[in-house]
């Protein structure tokens, strides 16, 4: 799932291989492709134009809403997982090993990074994103295994790493220009889901196990670490007991009673991260359907719960469908899949009342 900026329109692609362009204000909905790679629907942002790439023969078609084909061209891979510039210059996407490939509009592509194997991230997408000024792009997709709590082995470029896998594992921010790293964010493990702030001053990132950050784009300076949702602050590592210790006594909002899993079982795993406004962005839970998080950019601690309703219910079962969410910051739109059906979720959010209503469930 992809939204337009402006929160009109979004593209979908599925397991039944179908490319779908909704219209988000008409509801109505109209089949692109009927064998679309199920990994490659993604709406060029701050513009009428979205793309998706044909299953059979891998070519990337861009289109306008009105159904215009603007560019077609071909990486030579299935994407899993691809991003295009608002200039339409600038194609970056990820293949099936996760390795990472850069296609300018001369059609030179240039291989950014190469995965050696075994990547921890298996069962998901590599995350891609542009800033809104299309100066740098965001990779995620595992964490460093780092150690909460103590520093990380800073980063290195491909060129100079023990191991290619290095450059390619953490949370990377990268400059266009020159195709080089900027900073690496460490400190997530495991399966690791990360996003630009709409004005690109912020990074915030989680896993699976559970542990977030933000840092700042200026710096690459890590900022805090979220709050666990029933623990409260970090406190750190209790030296006598080699535990670490937590103080819940400001954590003012906490989990409702029926935040869990089917079965009962209290969850924090991080299965993706939106932004729904210039400063707010909504966390969402593993196993989890019935709940976003909100919170603040500049703020460790959970905002609210704010309830997305049961039937249907919206696509965190599964690592790879992280991609099946995304929102309209400017809009206030988040769009979902949905976990045992076709179609989508549509959620209008209210700044002003930290509120989010369901307005369409598209068919």
């Amino acid at each position: 799932t992809s939204v337009s900026s402006d929160g009109n329109y979004a593209i979908t692609t599925d397991l039944s291989r179908k490319a779908i362009l909704w219209n988000l204000q008409k509801h109505t909905r109209k089949i692109l492709d009927r064998k679309a790679n199920i990994y490659s629907a993604y709406f060029i942002k701050n513009s009428n134009n979205l793309m998706w790439q044909h299953d059979s023969d891998n070519e990337v078609i861009v289109q306008n809403i009105n159904g215009k084909i603007v560019k077609k061209f071909n990486p030579g891979f299935p994407t899993y997982g691809e991003i295009l510039s608002s200039d339409l210059k600038t194609y970056i996407a990820s293949d099936e090993d996760w390795n990472l490939f850069l296609i300018d509009d001369q059609q030179k592509k240039n291989q950014l990074n190469k995965d050696s194997g075994g990547f921890i991230g298996v069962g998901k997408l590599l995350n891609l994103m542009f800033s809104g000024n299309d100066n740098y792009f965001l990779s995620s997709g595992r964490g460093d295994l780092c150690e909460a709590g103590k520093t990380c082995v800073p980063f290195r470029p491909k060129e100079t790493a023990k191991n290619e896998q290095e450059a390619l594992s953490w949370v990377i921010l990268w400059n266009i220009n020159n195709h080089q790293p900027l900073y690496d964010f460490p400190g997530n493990v495991a399966k690791t889901f990360a996003t630009l702030s709409p004005d690109g001053k912020y990074v915030v990132a989680g896993d699976e196990d559970s542990w977030g950050y933000v840092w700042e784009t200026s710096s690459g300076k890590k900022l805090f670490q979220l709050w666990p949702l029933w623990a409260g602050q970090p406190l750190g590592k209790n030296l006598k007991t080699g535990l670490f210790e937590y103080d819940n006594s400001q954590l003012k909002v906490k989990p409702p009673k029926d935040f869990s899993e089917s079965d009962g079982f209290k969850r924090e795993d991080i299965f993706s991260l939106k932004f729904i406004d210039e400063d707010h962005y909504l966390r969402f839970t593993t196993y989890v359907p019935n709940y976003a998080i909100l919170y603040s950019v500049t703020d460790p601690k959970p905002l609210k719960y704010l309830p997305l309703g049961h039937h249907p219910q919206i696509s965190v079962d599964a690592y790879e469908r992280d991609q099946s969410i995304d929102t309209s910051p400017s809009a206030h739109i988040l769009v979902t899949g949905k976990i045992d059906q076709g179609g989508i979720l549509v959620y209008q959010y209210n700044p002003e009342t930290q509120t989010l209503k369901k307005i369409w469930n598209g068919k």
